[in-house]
């Protein structure tokens, strides 16, 4: 577990984990592998099933994950494809995959205004 969550989120977040939040995470190890993972990861809504969401949509992914040369570059790919498809924003956030933890600020700043007031949609009925 631990491995994995150095993988998706890098050290720099595993370390700045709550030394509690972090013992309950690498205790989840057998429920999150044995199974939680292989039906998250099997799960790809397609284009229909996206059309039926009816609710105001903003898809973000984190800015470091958005540069091509990064491992995790498939992140802002998914977001940008799940963008286009809802044909709803998107957005970069500050850090990676969990900037709540890396950069929690300047997430906020970022997220405010959209919480705010959250943008149109450009689909008819959404």
């Amino acid at each position: 577990m631990e491995k994995f969550l150095r993988w998706v989120a890098g050290d720099e977040v595993f370390e700045a984990l709550d030394d509690d939040l972090r013992t309950r995470m690498l205790g989840n190890g057998e429920v999150f592998f044995g199974l939680e993972l292989a039906d998250v990861m099997s799960y790809l809504p397609g284009e229909a099933e996206l059309a039926e969401v009816g609710v105001p949509c903003v898809v973000a992914a984190g800015a470091d994950n958005c540069d091509p040369a990064s491992e995790h570059h498939w992140f802002c790919e998914a977001s940008r494809w799940f963008a286009d498809t809802l044909d709803a924003p998107f957005i970069e956030t500050p850090g990676a995959h969990v900037p709540q933890v890396t950069h929690p600020r300047a997430l906020a700043e970022v997220l405010r205004p959209i919480l705010r007031k959250p943008p149109e949609s450009a689909r008819p009925g959404a």
